[in-house]
């Protein structure tokens, strides 16, 4: 008897992202308009600058601007020193204590920093944790399909303003912490006492750290630091830190990034990443690293965009009564406390909510139980009147 051919994979519940496209596919098919406060990218076309670059770049008849790039970058040599120290110019005077590795892009690269430390396959005892609660939830989802069974959340909530504490993580020699700092969902950034505190602890108990740093030129206190410029303070310090160019102006499709780290950090993240992967295009890695040294401003300007975008939202959540869990440094995130009443209902949690908002009004957010994450990435402010609307009719309550 011939059987049905069906999934060899585990049953396991969808993530976040998901279940909202889920919800919304739904609320589709009941003749819902929608209104994407979700979406976590820019929208338009990557920089005019940039896409000009390109352009010329891949006209060249350069064998290497072609051909796979690896662990370096031959078609544009030490593009990734170039691209950090564009995130990090402080970073030039300790070159000799670090170590770069292009990525295409940082999400594709997650799993190697787990695996560049012998989690799972060779160190029983290495136990991974990460920023996922809340927070975004591929790093989670990659424990899962590499059966990463220690893996443990940082306890980041309002309580301590979405900094943990590094010396109550647990965490001991052999274990390995990754960060998001600026971080999504709350938009909390890092400060240097914070982080000196950080470092000096995993230096002290033999842990490693990482950082997606995604973010970091949309931090809008004008104060930004990064792990990078601390960690080389910490000379036995395991770390390392990622930078992409995906949401300096919509370059999410170019998949261009680095990692800097110590040199033992990097040299296991290489071999890793030797294994399974090719490296980036090398034409438009090169247009990106000329649109950040050439044309700086064009970043700064789109920071500018992001931060009214976001001022706007949290202007009208506020207005009709939504109480923030904290008020954004960096990003284009917002992050709420979940209501207790909504429509007329007791609120069960935040995907209830969220769950309600869609159906009724069409506006779409993302819940991070107990809280309810507004994006203001895309262009959301011709979305404003019916974001008004969403929040008058949903007469949100604490109490």
């Amino acid at each position: 008897m011939v059987q049905a051919r069906q999934s060899w994979l585990r049953s396991r519940p969808k993530n976040v992202f998901h279940q909202v496209d889920d919800q919304c596919t739904f609320a589709q098919a009941n003749g819902v308009a929608l209104y994407r406060f979700d979406v976590g990218l820019p929208s338009g076309p990557a920089f005019l600058y940039a896409r000009k670059a390109a352009a010329r770049a891949v006209m060249s008849i350069k064998e290497a601007m072609h051909t796979y790039q690896k662990n370096g970058s031959p078609g544009v040599p030490d593009f990734a020193r170039d691209f950090v120290l564009c995130h990090v110019p402080s970073l030039a005077k300790h070159l000799d204590k670090v170590a770069f590795v292009p990525v295409p892009g940082l999400k594709s690269m997650f799993e190697l920093i787990p695996r560049a430390c012998g989690i799972p396959a060779e160190r029983s005892r290495g136990v991974l944790y990460t920023m996922t609660d809340p927070g975004y939830p591929p790093p989670e989802d990659m424990c899962a399909d590499l059966g990463i069974k220690k893996h443990r959340r940082l306890v980041t909530n309002m309580r301590n303003d979405f900094l943990f504490e590094p010396e109550r993580t647990g965490a001991r020699k052999g274990d390995v912490i990754m960060i998001n700092y600026p971080h999504n969902p709350s938009g909390q950034v890092m400060n240097r006492a914070w982080l000196r505190q950080l470092c000096a602890h995993c230096e002290k108990y033999g842990i490693r750290l990482f950082n997606d740093a995604a973010y970091v030129f949309l931090d809008h206190t004008g104060k930004r630091v990064t792990l990078a410029e601390i960690a080389v303070e910490f000379p036995n310090l395991s770390w390392a830190e990622g930078f992409s160019a995906s949401k300096i102006g919509n370059f999410t499709g170019w998949r261009i990034g680095a990692i800097v780290g110590s040199s033992d950090f990097i040299a296991d993240i290489c071999r890793k990443k030797a294994n399974i992967d090719s490296g980036f295009c090398a034409a438009l890695a090169l247009a990106v690293l000329r649109q950040l040294q050439n044309r700086p401003q064009d970043v700064e300007a789109m920071r500018l965009v992001y931060k009214r975008r976001l001022d706007g939202v949290i202007s009208v959540l506020e207005r009709y009564g939504m109480k923030l869990a904290f008020r954004p440094k960096a990003g284009a995130f917002s992050l709420w406390q979940t209501p207790r009443y909504a429509f007329g209902k007791r609120v069960v949690n935040a995907k209830f909510f969220n769950h309600e908002l869609i159906l009724r009004t069409g506006v779409v957010g993302v819940d991070f139980d107990p809280y309810y994450r507004v994006a203001s990435f895309g262009d959301v402010e011709p979305m404003f009147p019916q974001l008004e609307r969403a929040f008058k009719m949903a007469e949100v309550s604490y109490r």
